[in-house]
C-alpha cells in the first residue's frame, strides 16, 4: 500500500477575509483560524504478538483501525472514566479493546500503548519508523493475526490559544457504529493508494480530515455520555444564548461589540449572558472577542501579503499602533515578528 507523506489543511487554503456574514460556522472558523494540520504516518501492518508505546511528543495521535482488532491503554495504566472513550464487555482491567472501523486519538498527545493484548511486550513508537518500507507501510510482528493500522498526528499554531483546543479531552474515541463512512473511505483510499496513482495524496488527506472534523464536531454527543466531563467552549456551542453570542463575533468581529449589545441580539440578559458566556467560554465575550481579532489578524498576516496597517483595519483596529499593542499583549510578539516566525501556508 503506498502511501506519500501527506499533510493536509482542515480549512481551505484560499486567501478569506473577514467579516463573513450571517453565515458563519463557529467551529469551522476556529479549526480554520487555528490552522489545524494532520499527517498520515503509515500503515501498520502488525501480526501477533506485538505491541507498541507511544511516549507524550506533544503531538496529538490518531489511530484508525482498517482491519483486526487491539487493546489500547494510556501510560498511567487508566483510561479515565471522564474522558469519552466507550466501556464495553470485552474490557480487560483499564484496556480498551477496538475492533474495525474504530479510531482512537490522543488531542494532548498523551502516552498510550497499543498492544494485540493487554500486558504483553512493546517497543517504541518512533522504532515502527525503522521497520517502514518505500511505500510507507510498517510491517511489525511475529506469524499470528493480522491487525492493519492507519496512523498519524495532527497539530495546530501553537502560538494561537482557543478555549476549543483546552476544552478536548485527553483521549476521544470514534465507534464503528456512530461513523460507517470512515471504513468505506479508509477502503477506498486504500485502494488508491496502491501504486501511488493520481489523487492518492489528496484521498488520503480527506480521510483525516473527515475524521478529525467529525470528531469534534460530534464532541458534545460524546459528552453526553460523560457527565463528569468538563466540556467548555464544546458546551457553548450547543448552548443558545453563547453560540448566539459566539455566531454574532465571528460574524462580524471589526464591530465595536458591547455586553449590553450582545445581550440585546441573542434576546438575553446582560448578566445572564455575561454570566454562562464565562462559564462555559472562560472568559468574557469582551475578552473573547479581542481574542478572536487576534487569530483573524494571525491568519491574515500568516497567509497573505497584506501590510500591517491593513491587517489592523480588518481586525478592526484604528490604528496600527494600537492594533499592535493589542497584538503583542495577546501573542507575546509584533506582528511583524509573528509574521516572520510562522512559515505561510502553502498555496495562500
Amino acid at each position: 500500500m503506498a502511501y506519500v507523506d501527506s499533510s493536509f489543511n482542515v480549512m481551505s487554503s484560499s486567501v478569506d477575509l473577514r467579516p463573513a456574514g450571517p453565515g458563519t460556522d463557529v467551529l469551522s472558523d476556529v479549526l480554520r483560524s487555528v490552522r489545524l494540520e494532520g499527517t498520515l504516518y503509515f500503515e501498520a501492518q502488525l501480526t501477533q504478538p506485538w505491541g507498541i508505546h507511544i511516549t507524550n511528543s506533544g503531538m496529538s495521535n490518531f489511530h484508525h483501525i482498517t482491519s483486526g482488532s487491539c487493546w489500547v491503554s494510556t501510560e498511567s495504566g487508566q483510561i479515565s472514566a471522564g474522558s469519552p472513550v466507550g466501556r464495553r464487555p470485552g474490557e480487560k482491567g483499564s484496556w480498551i479493546h477496538l475492533g474495525p472501523g474504530e479510531t482512537i486519538v490522543f488531542p494532548h498527545g498523551a502516552a498510550h500503548t497499543l498492544s494485540h493484548s493487554p500486558g504483553d511486550r512493546t517497543i517504541e513508537g518512533k522504532a515502527m519508523f525503522q521497520h517502514m518500507d518505500d511505500d510507507r507501510v510498517v510491517r511489525l510482528g511475529g506469524d499470528g493475526p493480522e491487525t492493519t493500522i492507519l496512523c498519524g498526528h495532527f497539530d495546530y499554531d501553537r502560538d494561537l490559544s482557543h478555549p476549543l483546543l483546552h476544552a478536548l479531552p485527553d483521549v476521544i474515541h470514534g465507534e464503528a457504529d456512530r461513523y460507517p463512512s470512515w471504513t468505506n473511505l479508509a477502503q477506498l483510499a486504500a485502494t488508491r493508494s496502491k501504486g501511488g496513482g493520481p489523487g492518492a495524496q489528496a484521498l488520503t488527506d480527506r480521510l483525516a480530515e473527515v475524521l478529525l472534523i467529525e470528531l469534534v464536531s460530534d464532541l458534545d454527543k460524546h459528552l453526553d455520555q460523560q457527565p463528569g466531563q468538563h466540556r467548555g467552549f464544546v458546551q457553548a456551542l450547543a448552548d443558545p444564548v453563547v453560540s448566539a453570542a459566539l455566531k454574532a463575533i465571528h460574524d462580524d468581529p471589526t464591530r465595536d461589540w458591547t455586553v449590553a449589545d450582545l445581550a440585546h441580539h441573542v434576546a438575553a440578559s446582560r448578566s445572564l449572558l455575561a454570566a454562562r458566556f464565562v462559564e462555559l467560554v472562560g472568559e468574557t465575550p469582551i475578552r473573547y472577542l479581542t481574542r478572536w481579532r487576534m487569530h483573524e489578524a494571525a491568519r491574515l498576516l500568516r497567509d497573505t501579503g497584506l501590510s500591517v496597517s491593513r491587517v489592523a483595519a480588518h481586525a478592526g483596529y484604528g490604528t496600527p499602533f494600537s492594533f499592535s499593542r493589542a497584538f503583542t499583549r495577546e501573542l507575546g510578539m509584533p506582528p511583524s515578528a509573528y509574521r516572520d516566525r510562522v512559515p505561510a501556508r502553502a498555496g495562500a
